[in-house]
């Protein structure tokens, strides 16, 4: 059994709260939480946060339908998960030709795939997988601008940290609309007991420092400090965290 805890959290200053989070079978949207809640679950489950841009008022429903269609998978398999979210943004592209209403919404997404010895991580946009060890490890690489200027060496470590807002423009993600480029990157790890993973929507990831969650706290208290953290977002911010 894995343990998991999990938690959303809409700011004051927002309408709707557009992240939409999965765990196991239940997907969680537009809830509001005092604390974080818990939950066990078995291998091969998926959990996974989507992040609808604030810029359409509509990129919601991109988080719930993608997790909807994933609660209904059979066949977990990394290749059947990865053509499922190809044909998910193929069925975008066709919807928005009749449903000008949705046309231009955006959303995010990682998922992790959680087996008995290894996690699958498919990631779309800068939502971000973690993995709880010394600190905070990367699993994920956002895909915008600036993250790509620092790969291509465009740009230095110290000028992506004090980049300006513009150069976080997203370069993929799911969207009503065409969407050519569209890609998903998939890795693998291998786990051992004990190991912990934080999958986390930008409005919380931009809030953490480099140590602020240590590996000898219990998964609680990691997730109280989550929970506390986010609640000083100004942008809708999410988070679920297992132990395996």
């Amino acid at each position: 059994m894995m343990q998991i805890y999990y938690a959303t959290h809409k700011p004051k200053v927002k309408k709707t709260n557009q992240d939409v989070l999965l765990v196991g079978k239940k997907i969680i949207s537009n809830v509001v939480f005092q604390k974080p809640k818990t939950i066990e679950l078995n291998e091969n489950a998926i959990i996974a946060i989507a992040d609808g841009a604030s810029s359409h008022k509509y990129s919601q429903i991109i988080g719930i339908k993608l997790m909807r269609s994933l609660r209904n998978l059979t066949n977990f398999t990394s290749s059947s998960i990865q053509k499922h979210l190809v044909y998910m943004q193929e069925h975008f592209s066709f919807e928005a030709s009749f449903k000008s209403h949705l046309y231009g919404a955006v959303s995010t997404l990682s998922v992790c795939l959680l087996s008995d010895k290894s996690i699958e991580v498919f990631h779309v946009g800068d939502t971000r997988v973690y993995k709880i060890e010394n600190g905070l490890q990367e699993l994920t690489i956002d895909h915008t601008q600036a993250m790509r200027m620092l790969h291509s060496g465009e740009i230095t470590k110290e000028a992506y940290k004090n980049r300006s807002s513009i150069y976080n423009v997203l370069e993929n993600y799911f969207v009503y609309g065409e969407n050519e480029d569209f890609f998903i990157d998939y890795s693998k790890f291998i786990w051992k007991q004990g190991d912990r993973f934080l999958v986390c929507s930008d409005g919380l990831w931009k809030k953490l420092d480099e140590g602020f969650v240590y590996q000898n706290g219990s998964l609680e208290v990691i997730a109280n400090k989550l929970f506390a953290l986010m609640q000083t977002s100004d942008d809708d911010a999410s988070f679920i965290v297992v132990e395996v």
